[in-house]
């Protein structure tokens, strides 16, 4: 402990050894302070300071805004963390915008208990509002780390109880009729006497409040490929989105019906994308492929091959499973747009393309798969099943494969 005289006039330099324990957090070991007073008020300010750290409740005299610490906190984020969650983390603590004026010491849990009332007086889902409690705690815990206050104040927030999403799954009639929706190329005929109504000659698809002459002068696509190709590969193998876009040919070996997921691929922020390996341990895996899967990516690579000779200077060596015709990428987000779209368009109860990656595990419990090659299929990580997912999964039968190939038709 020392005071010392400051470099400017009536400034005194206060510093405090903090303990032991600061030291082997790999912290400071000393508390520095400039203080303007008397020499006699400086040395009352170093004893009040040493009983703080003593008793634990030290608040160093800093003048930082929260919003000035949130600001350091999202900047140390976008160096470890993946960008999707930093843009999660950085809309989620704007919700609390009208406290980032407010000095970090003076921020209570009452200030941060009424935002998350009124996000949920606003109508906001009681998701997005435990959202906002988790990344609150976060953003003051690393306050607390750096010691700038004692305590985190999000602790104590009250927020309103997990609401379990209701998922309702296709039935096995409805799965077969967007296989077939999917792979048709249409052929649009007006439906009966109204013209408003047509229906698909070939797959027998109908769509109401459109005429077939609006249909041809959208520029709608006649083929969905390779969207169709991605959305029964996801039904056949339960691949995440990411993991799909992030597919190599170089991944997958048709000889011995494996397909390896070794990387993923997502949207950035401004254009572009990024790639990564899976999350976790977990994902990345190897998966079997049934005979229809095998049949599909067949097919599929022959048409690659035939792409490839239009524009063989436009595709790279090493192409991607899903992509256009002249090998370049297309949007992630837009696999799921595109998804979305199809599902109003002809009218399917409402799922998710996430959701058709729930479909195949419900499909693969009815088959007979065992818990285990479930998850390891699908790239699960929990605490209690990671490592024996992950080193003791066992092949399934080749029937069991076949049987969520007869549930798509």
């Amino acid at each position: 402990m020392s005071v010392e005289k400051g470099h400017k006039p009536g400034s005194w330099r206060i510093r405090v050894y903090k303990g032991t324990q600061a030291i082997s957090n790999g912290k400071d070991k000393e508390h520095k302070e400039t203080f303007y007073g008397t020499k006699r008020e400086a040395e009352a300010r170093e004893r009040e300071i040493k009983r703080s750290l003593d008793t634990g409740s030290f608040i160093g005299k800093k003048n930082e805004t929260l919003g000035q610490h949130i600001d350091e906190w999202i900047q140390g984020c976008e160096i470890s963390l993946r960008p999707k969650t930093v843009t999660a983390y950085r809309q989620l603590a704007g919700y609390a915008a009208e406290l980032f004026p407010t000095r970090l010491q003076a921020v209570k849990t009452a200030d941060l208990q009424k935002i998350a009332y009124s996000l949920t007086e606003r109508g906001l889902s009681a998701t997005t509002v435990r959202s906002f409690g988790r990344t609150m705690k976060i953003a003051f815990k690393r306050a607390v780390d750096l010691d700038k206050i004692p305590t985190n104040p999000a602790t104590k927030i009250q927020l309103p109880p997990a609401q379990p999403k209701k998922l309702t799954l296709w039935d096995k009639e409805t799965v077969k009729q967007f296989i077939r929706i999917i792979r048709c190329t249409h052929d649009w005929e007006p439906a009966g006497s109204w013209k408003h109504d047509v229906r698909c000659s070939r797959c027998d698809a109908e769509r109401k409040g459109v005429t077939v002459a609006q249909i041809h002068s959208s520029g709608e696509l006649k083929s969905l490929s390779p969207y169709a190709e991605a959305f029964e590969l996801v039904l056949l193998t339960g691949l995440r989105r990411a993991e799909l876009a992030g597919l190599r040919w170089s991944n997958i070996d048709l000889e011995q019906g494996v397909l390896k997921v070794v990387e993923t691929r997502n949207d950035a922020k401004g254009g572009g994308f990024y790639f990564q390996p899976p999350k976790s341990d977990a994902g990345t895996r190897e998966i079997q492929l049934s005979a229809r899967a095998l049949e599909l990516l067949r097919d599929l690579k022959e048409t690659h091959a035939i792409y490839r000779m239009a524009n063989p200077s436009f595709w790279p060596k090493d192409p991607w499973v899903i992509c256009q015709p002249d090998g370049s990428l297309m949007g992630v987000e837009r696999l799921g747009v595109m998804f979305d779209k199809i599902v109003k368009r002809y009218s399917f109860p409402h799922l998710t393309l996430h959701g058709l990656r729930h479909l195949w595990a419900t499909m693969a419990g009815e088959a007979g798969w065992d818990l285990k090659a479930v998850q390891y299929n699908m790239g699960h990580s929990t605490p209690t099943l990671t490592a024996a997912i992950y080193q003791h999964h066992r092949r399934v039968e080749v029937s069991q494969l076949d049987a969520i190939d007869d549930n798509l038709g």
